[in-house]
C-alpha cells in the first residue's frame, strides 16, 4: 500500500507544523503589519484630496475604489490591526506569566 503525503491516511505533518507556527506568531505579525501600514498611509495622507477622487468617480466600482484607497481609511484600519496585535500579544504574555508563576509555585511545593 502506497503511503500518501496528505489526506486521511497521510503521513506528512508539514501543514500542522506550519499552522502551529502561524498561530504562534499571529499577534506579533498583526502588530508589525499594522505599524507598517500606518507608516505608509501617513506618508500619503498629506497630498491626498478625497473630494477630487470622489468627484471623478462614476459607478459603484469607482466609488468603492475611492473609499478603499483613501489613506485615512488605511490609517483607521491599521490602527485597528495594531490594537488587535498588541492586545493579543499582551494577553498571550499574561497567560505565559500566569503559567510560569503556577509552575514556580508547584516547584517550591515539590522541593
Amino acid at each position: 500500500m502506497k503511503k500518501l503525503k496528505f489526506g486521511f491516511t497521510g503521513v506528512s505533518d508539514r501543514l500542522q507544523q506550519t499552522s502551529v507556527k502561524v498561530g504562534q506568531w499571529w499577534y506579533i505579525v498583526a502588530a508589525i503589519l499594522g505599524s507598517a501600514a500606518f507608516g505608509v498611509s501617513t506618508a500619503f495622507v498629506g497630498n491626498y484630496n478625497f473630494s477630487d477622487q470622489w468627484d471623478v468617480a462614476q459607478g459603484f466600482k469607482a466609488y468603492s475604489k475611492a473609499l478603499i484607497c483613501n489613506p485615512w481609511v488605511s490609517i483607521v484600519c491599521s490602527i485597528g490591526v495594531m490594537l488587535y496585535g498588541g492586545k493579543g500579544t499582551y494577553m498571550d504574555l499574561e497567560t505565559l506569566k500566569l503559567e510560569n508563576d503556577e509552575l514556580n509555585k508547584e516547584n517550591l511545593e515539590v522541593v
